[in-house]
């Protein structure tokens, strides 16, 4: 299991990187004993991960994280561990080892389509955005 470390106080400003945006938000997430607020980062006002998992991601030790429960999924990868064959592959193919993907899923046949593609200096800029 992975021991989630979450930033803390929040970044005040937003980050902007691979022609999104993203601030950083609570939001109350529903659990075992009920609501807990937690430090998230929101992609162009709707696309939301777990705070604490973006910074696992920039550092290294994850490299497919999926949004909060209770909202539309979509997924952030590392293109260079993506399974071939898999509906993340074409989105993937021809990028940068390092490179991450920001994919929205749709409606249509499992698809996913592309949101944005962040170098591996900008992803690294987000965790440092995220530490302060």
């Amino acid at each position: 299991m992975i021991r989630r470390t979450t930033p803390s106080p929040l970044p005040t400003t937003v980050w902007e990187g691979g022609g999104v945006v993203a601030s950083a938000v609570t939001v109350p997430i529903r659990g075992v004993f009920g609501p807990k607020d937690v430090p998230c980062v929101r992609f162009d006002g709707s696309i939301t991960f777990r705070a604490a998992d973006v910074l696992t991601a920039t550092e290294g030790r994850a490299h497919v994280l999926e949004t909060i429960p209770d909202q539309d999924l979509a997924y952030l990868v590392r293109a260079d561990r993506v399974q071939k064959g898999s509906a993340m592959d074409p989105l993937t193919r021809d990028r940068a080892p390092g490179d991450w993907v920001l994919a929205l899923t749709t409606e249509y046949d499992d698809a996913v389509a592309h949101v944005a593609t962040f170098t591996a200096a900008e992803f690294a800029s987000l965790g440092a955005w995220l530490r302060g």
